[in-house]
């Protein structure tokens, strides 16, 4: 993809703008370990996995006296007469009053008419730069697409320990799991997890958004590789019951896929396979593990199964949109909202 690079003149005039950055993926991961909040949705591997899907990678640096000052990871479709939607997984790297020109830079570097973009930070709330994205003209979607809530589980603890703050519910489930035959295996065969999720689709009524497909899954093992751990549970006959995955990246692991059929339910496996998992990613040196979005509303299931763990629940800063045209920005929101 070709960008219309701003002029030497253009950055004599302005305090700063982003500009296409010039690094390679080595210097790019080198540079996001000065920023031990930004996960790995602005990793290597995820822009790798967009790609998979059929996005643009494209990456950002915001210069200012020929110092960068902030980073960014996005994501692009282009459409007919000049028309492009952006997502950016994970917010801004660096300093958010850099935010202010985003949209006008990165249009004008694109070559756009018209130009939509959805940002979505997982950091923790903070008031600082909320206020900072709001002043940049920055404003909440009407239709989000994800939570903005997650739960944090401490895992540093010995596995009694992380036992003994379980909800009584929790450790009864997970009581009964243990008196019950089955084997817990490594699953790398990404037909496996699909399958499963197409027994819970069917069992829940779930949609076809609400599941992981056989691409989705198959990029993610592709370019996650060992650092995405997936267990199962199988009966004795060896029927998968249930799967839990988590992807382990600086010590912290990031829930992943989740699923669990009819038969598995009644026997609590999930239970099981999330104690697994847990036992795992303390091997690979985790001390804390992600629950990855919690929304009590329409998953109040979800919501306590994750509670039940004894994970604190925590608010990120979530999503804004910004774009110069609001028909385009309304239907977005409109077509999300019945998708």
């Amino acid at each position: 993809m070709e960008f219309s690079r701003v002029t030497l003149q253009q950055k004599k005039t302005n305090k700063g703008t982003w500009q296409p950055y010039v690094g390679d993926d080595l210097s790019w991961g080198q540079m996001l370990r000065s920023f031990p909040n930004k996960g790995y949705l602005n990793d290597v591997p995820w822009s790798r996995h967009l790609s998979n899907m059929g996005w643009h990678s494209c990456r950002w640096e915001f210069l200012e006296a020929e110092e960068p000052q902030a980073y960014c990871q996005s994501f692009l479709k282009l459409y007919p007469f000049r028309i492009g939607i952006m997502w950016i997984p994970d917010g801004i790297i660096g300093d958010y009053d850099c935010i202010k020109t985003l949209q006008d830079d990165l249009r004008s570097n694109l070559n756009l008419r018209v130009l939509y973009i959805r940002f979505r930070d997982s950091q923790h709330f903070n008031m600082d730069n909320y206020i900072k994205i709001l002043i940049g003209g920055w404003s909440e979607p009407s239709n989000s697409f994800s939570a903005n809530l997650t739960m944090i589980l401490d895992i540093s603890d010995s596995k009694k320990q992380v036992i003994g703050r379980l909800s009584r519910n929790w450790q009864r489930a997970l009581n009964k799991s243990s008196q019950i035959p089955f084997n817990i295996v490594e699953i790398k065969d990404s037909s496996a997890i699909a399958d499963l999720y197409l027994q819970l689709k069917a069992s829940k009524a779930l949609k076809s958004n609400e599941i992981f497909s056989e691409n989705i899954i198959k990029s993610l093992m592709q370019v996650f590789d060992d650092k995405l751990i997936v267990l199962g549970v199988m009966d004795l006959e060896g029927n998968l019951l249930s799967i839990r995955g988590a992807i382990c990246r600086d010590k912290i692991a990031m829930d992943t896929f989740a699923a669990t059929n009819s038969a598995g339910r009644s026997l609590s496996a999930s239970h099981a396979i999330f104690m697994a998992l847990i036992e795992r990613c303390q091997e690979l040196g985790c001390s804390i593990y992600d629950l990855n979005g919690i929304d009590p509303a329409n998953s109040k299931g979800v919501y306590n199964f994750k509670k039940g763990t004894g994970a604190e629940v925590k608010a990120s800063l979530g999503e804004f949109e910004q774009s110069n045209s609001k028909v385009l920005k309304f239907a977005i929101n409109f077509v999300s909202k019945y998708r």
